[in-house]
């Protein structure tokens, strides 16, 4: 079984043809459960291991669980303190329960154990939660949580393991100073590894809950000029375990497109095309730019990528290809020579032409679907924003496009990629 998300078509209309201009990086404001009614109370003693924002917290049972409390008003608690919580459980409109603080008496204090040496790898691969630990990596993104926007989260990566910490800050604009650490700095993490919840995020199921005063520490800067990282050398027979381990590496070409407002795809020398993932939204640079690119390489079922990427513009070079798109048609892109359902893997990083109807517009998407032949697709015009006020449905149009394969990573725990 091929684990294909999907297969875009981004339109291109021109190598040289401008995309769209920087996303809207501004910051997500949350959108939390309502609580439909009140279905019992609770009573309970416990250590508190970590406080959120000075109002919510977790706490540690005789038993070793944890219980994470929800408050409206700040008990001046730390982490340590010995306490008995009684309050009420709320049932929410989304199905979840959770226990609400109405008082708090504080019975003393309890020893908390130092934060325990670990690694990433381990931390992802096993559940630690509630349990206090200490981890080194390479922070290579900085973001507001994409459900709760009163979580700061810092990715770190170590080998071909990635962590996700978060930090309370709250949904004001305001950042604290842990914003401010640069990319590709080496830090140490401090905090409790805990579950994630509130709905779904992408390959994220848990997250080291920071110590908002010593939660992470800068062990060594990034380099001067991360600009100056080893080049990508495509021609290498890497495996994918060696290249999801490997450091920052630099790439070089011009753009073919850019799509989903962090992603693009570069051309090299050579015909070398490459997907490509920004850390930065706003360093997003448009179609027929040249660019030099630095990330830490990814592997997937079609080639090698950077991920957590940043990006410098370059004066223009003569590197592009200038290769013609090659056409074909939907029947071909999807199906075999019996007509059974099939994804040609070939055409990704290639510039096609395809002709077919309008279905439909979609404008605040910058989508339209093409049909032909009975098979219909979306076609991605992000990158090309001026396309979509010429369209109109019904209409017949031949398209230039580059098709990617959205495919999952590969990483040493999933048997095919």
């Amino acid at each position: 079984m091929l684990f294909i998300r999907k297969l875009t078509l981004c339109l291109a209309v021109s190598p040289v043809l401008l995309a769209a201009g920087a996303t809207d990086s501004a910051l997500l404001s949350p959108l939390r459960p309502q609580a439909v009614e009140n279905i019992g109370t609770f009573c309970r003693t416990g250590t508190v291991i970590v406080v959120n924002d000075n109002v919510n917290f977790a706490i540690r049972d005789s038993n070793g669980g944890y219980r994470f409390m929800f408050a409206r008003n700040p008990f001046g608690l730390a982490p340590g303190d010995r306490i008995a919580v009684s309050g009420e459980l709320i049932r929410h409109d989304n199905g979840e329960t959770h226990e609400s603080v109405r008082q708090v008496v504080h019975l003393g204090k309890d020893p908390l154990p130092p934060p325990k040496p670990s690694t990433i790898a381990d931390l992802v691969k096993h559940d630690a939660f509630s349990s206090t630990v200490s981890v080194e990596g390479t922070l290579v993104l900085i973001r507001r949580d994409e459900i709760d926007a009163s979580f700061l989260q810092f990715f770190v990566k170590d080998g071909a393991s990635v962590l996700c910490a978060s930090l309370t800050v709250g949904t004001n604009r305001t950042q604290p100073q842990s914003a401010a650490i640069p990319l590709g700095a080496r830090v140490r993490l401090t905090g409790v590894m805990m579950p994630i919840s509130g709905g779904a995020r992408k390959n994220i199921d848990k997250h080291l809950l920071l110590d908002p005063n010593a939660g992470i520490d800068v062990i060594a800067a990034p380099p001067d000029d991360i600009f100056a990282a080893p080049e990508l050398n495509l021609e290498s027979p890497w495996t994918p375990d060696e290249i999801v381990r490997m450091d920052l590496r630099r790439f070089s070409g011009v753009v073919l497109a850019t799509w989903n407002g962090r992603q693009m795809m570069v051309e090299g020398p050579g015909f070398q095309r490459i997907k490509i993932t920004l850390a930065l939204p706003e360093e997003i640079p448009s179609a027929g730019e040249h660019v030099t690119v630095v990330g830490f390489p990814d592997a997937d079922m079609y080639g090698t990528g950077l991920i957590y990427a940043r990006c410098k513009r370059q004066p223009e070079q003569q590197i592009f290809s200038g290769q013609k798109p090659t056409s074909t048609t939907l029947r071909h892109l999807f199906t075999d020579e019996r007509g059974r359902p099939r994804i040609n893997g070939y055409s990704h990083g290639r510039l096609l032409r395809i002709r077919g109807t309008i279905l439909d517009i979609q404008p605040s998407l910058s989508l339209f679907s093409l049909n032909s032949d009975g098979i219909t697709i979306p076609v991605d015009c992000s990158g090309s924003p001026g396309a979509i006020p010429a369209l109109e449905t019904d209409s017949k149009v031949e398209i230039t496009v580059l098709a990617v394969m959205e495919t999952d990573g590969w990483r040493e725990s999933i048997a095919f990629p």
